[in-house]
């Protein structure tokens, strides 16, 4: 029965050829898996509670320059260890994101990266 099946699905993939499905462009998640942005409270908060989980490197240092106004999260994601990140601007002038690259929790000499309307 088995090998009956292998012929039938090869004979299905020769005739059909490759299957695609058209994407559209990429769009940010409203829910499922996806770390909001929080204020330095909600994130010193957050820290509290996974700053104990070896699979959490916690920021421990922000940049010296940050305003009142940034944003912190997590889900940066490297070699499974979950790193943080800073985001700070607006609308109209751009925003700037600090990332843990050296997953050490220390931003205090990390420059930031632009982010452009549209992407990267």
């Amino acid at each position: 029965m088995g090998t009956i099946i292998a012929i039938l699905l090869t004979a299905f993939v020769a005739v059909a050829g490759q299957i695609t499905f058209p994407t559209g462009p990429p769009e940010l998640m409203k829910s499922g898996g996806v770390a909001f942005p929080m204020t330095e409270k909600e994130y010193a908060a957050f820290s509290e509670q996974v700053k104990n989980d070896p699979k959490f490197v916690v920021i421990k240092k922000r940049p010296a320059a940050l305003g009142p106004g940034a944003l912190y999260g997590y889900n940066f994601v490297v070699n499974g260890i979950n790193r943080g990140w800073i985001l700070e601007g607006d609308e109209g002038h751009g925003w700037r994101i600090y990332l843990d690259q050296r997953g050490d929790g220390e931003l205090s000499d990390v420059s930031p990266v632009g982010l452009q309307a549209g992407g990267i």
